[in-house]
C-alpha cells in the first residue's frame, strides 16, 4: 500500500449479445494512501436504444470474492448504460478487508446484460390457474403496457428522487389490478445500504432484491384467499379499499414468528400469505420494516417520499395539509370512522381506494397515510440494523406479542404520517386495531425469482 499499484485486468466479451461487448477495462488503484480502485471501461454496440446493465465479479488472484460484499463497495452507475465509455469506483478493502484480499491481486470481470430484459413488475392472477406474468422494461417501450413515465417530476412537478432509474407504471391503477390481480414491483436492493430515518446509527445492507406490492392488499383481493368481515357492506366501496382489521396471525399464520427465514412455514396455516403461497407457488410474505422503509423512501431521505419533509413550523402546516392531502396523507386529519353506514355513504372519511393518490419513485401507491402496514419484525424500541435484518430475536413478552406497523393510517394525525414513523401493534387479532392493513412481498431466493 506504500506505492501506486496497477491492478490486473480481465476482459470478458458479453456472451448474451451479438453486438454489445466489453472492449477494454482498466483497473487501477487511485492513490498509495487510498484503497479506492477506479474501473474504466469501453463498450461497443451500446447506445440509447440498446442500454445494458453491467455486473461485476471480483477476484483475489483466481479466487472469486463474495458478490454481496462487493456490491456494497461500488459507487457509480451500472444500470441502463447507454454510453460506450464510463467508469465506477470500488473499495475492495472496505468490502473484503485486507486479510481477505491482496490489493495487488485484485481483478475484476465485467459482464453485460440487456437492460430491456429487466423484470420490473410481476402480475399475479388471483383466480385459477393463478398465472404469473413478468413485465419487462421492453414491454413498456414496445407498447404492451401503456401510460408510464421515466421522470419522477412527471408525477408532480416538485417531486424529486436520487434513484438513477425511474420507470413508474401509471396504468397500474386500472381497477383489475386492485381486485382480480395483484401487482408487485421489483425493488433493486441487492448491495444497497441505508440508515433508518429516525436512527442514524442503524445501517441496513441488503443482499438481494425483492418485490413489494404496488398497493396495499384490498378487501376484494383478501376475500379470494382469506375470509374476513369487512367494515363495508357496499361492494362498490369495499372492493378497492385496503383490507383492514388484519394481524400477523391473519396475514401469515399463528406459527413461529418471525424466526423462520424460509418464509414457507405460513403455508401450514390458514392465513392470507400462506394461502397465496400455496396457490401461486411464490414466496409471498410480509416485508421487514427495513424492506418497507427502503421501498417507501425510493431514493429520498426526507420524511415524505416526494422529497420534502413534514413541516415543524405550525405556521406552514395549513399549506402542507393542502398540498399533501390527497397525495400523502389521505384522511390523516379526520377521525377514523367505524360506523359502517357512514363508511358506505361517504368516501371522504376513512381509507381511500388504493391507488387514489400519487406514487413514490418506485411506483408504489399509498405507502403513507391510508391503512397502517404491518411488517414481519417483532417489536423493539428501535429498528434493527445489519445485513437483511428481521428485527429483534428477544423473547420477552413485548417482542413475542407485538409487531411493527409502518406508514401511519387514516387514523393518524398529519405529523405522524412519515417515512420514519413506527408503531407497536399486537400480533394477534384485536377489534380495536381497525386501521391495520398490509402490503405483501415476494422474497427472492439465491437461485430463483421468488418461486418456492
Amino acid at each position: 500500500m506504500n506505492k501506486p499499484a496497477m491492478l490486473a485486468l480481465l476482459l470478458t466479451p458479453a456472451a448474451l449479445f451479438a453486438d454489445p461487448q466489453v472492449e477494454r477495462v482498466i483497473v487501477r488503484q487511485q492513490w498509495p494512501w487510498s484503497s479506492d480502485v477506479k474501473v474504466e471501461y469501453a463498450l461497443s454496440g451500446v447506445d440509447a436504444s440498446h442500454p445494458v446493465n453491467i455486473s461485476v465479479r471480483a477476484f483475489n488472484g483466481d479466487t472469486e470474492l463474495d458478490s454481496a460484499a462487493l456490491a456494497s463497495a461500488i459507487t457509480g452507475r451500472l444500470n441502463l448504460i447507454t454510453s460506450p465509455v464510463g467508469s465506477f469506483m470500488i473499495d475492495p478493502v472496505a468490502a473484503f478487508g485486507t486479510s481477505e484480499v491482496a490489493l495487488g491481486n485484485f481483478r475484476v470481470r465485467l459482464l453485460l446484460s440487456d437492460a430491456m430484459e429487466d423484470i420490473l413488475y410481476k402480475i399475479v392472477d388471483l383466480d385459477p390457474p393463478y398465472t404469473i406474468t413478468n413485465v419487462k422494461r421492453k414491454d413498456f417501450y414496445n407498447g404492451t403496457y401503456q401510460d408510464f413515465v421515466t421522470s419522477y417530476s412527471d408525477i408532480y412537478s416538485t417531486f424529486t428522487t436520487s434513484l438513477p432509474d425511474v420507470l413508474i407504471w401509471r396504468g397500474v391503477t386500472n381497477d383489475i389490478y386492485k381486485t382480480d390481480k395483484m401487482v408487485f414491483r421489483r425493488i433493486p436492493a441487492a448491495g444497497k445500504s441505508f440508515n433508518f430515518q429516525n436512527n442514524t446509527n442503524k445501517v441496513v445492507t441488503f443482499t438481494k432484491d425483492f418485490y413489494i406490492g404496488v398497493f396495499e392488499v384490498t378487501q376484494s383481493q383478501q376475500a379470494k384467499f382469506y375470509s374476513r368481515e369487512s367494515w363495508e357492506t357496499n361492494a362498490l366501496y369495499a372492493a378497492k379499499r385496503p383490507a383492514t382489521r388484519l394481524s400477523i396471525a391473519t396475514l401469515r399464520g399463528s406459527g413461529t414468528w418471525p424466526d423462520n427465514q424460509t418464509h414457507t412455514d405460513c403455508q401450514d396455516y390458514d392465513c392470507l400469505a400462506g394461502n397465496m403461497q400455496k396457490a401461486t407457488g411464490l414466496r409471498i410474505d410480509l416485508p421487514t420494516e427495513a424492506m418497507w422503509e427502503y421501498a417507501c423512501r425510493a431514493g429520498t431521505t426526507n420524511t415524505l417520499y416526494g422529497g420534502t419533509d413534514n413541516p415543524v413550523n405550525s405556521a406552514n402546516l395549513w399549506f402542507s395539509k393542502l398540498l399533501y392531502r390527497g397525495r400523502y396523507v389521505n384522511r390523516a386529519d379526520k377521525a377514523y370512522n367505524n360506523d359502517a353506514s357512514t363508511r358506505n355513504s361517504n368516501l371522504s372519511d376513512c381509507t381511500a381506494a388504493v391507488g387514489t393518490y400519487l406514487p413514490n419513485a418506485f411506483g408504489l401507491y399509498d405507502m403513507l397515510g391510508n391503512a397502517l402496514e404491518l411488517c414481519l419484525d417483532r417489536w423493539s424500541n428501535s429498528p434493527s440494523g445489519g445485513t437483511d435484518p428481521v428485527g429483534t430475536t428477544s423473547t420477552d413478552s413485548t417482542a413475542k406479542n407485538y409487531c411493527v406497523g409502518r406508514g401511519g393510517s387514516a387514523n393518524t394525525t398529519f405529523g405522524g404520517v412519515n417515512v420514519g414513523a413506527r408503531v407497536q401493534k399486537m400480533r394477534s387479532f384485536s377489534d380495536s386495531y381497525v386501521d391495520n392493513g398490509g402490503r405483501l412481498c415476494i422474497w427472492i431466493g439465491d437461485n430463483d425469482d421468488g418461486e418456492l
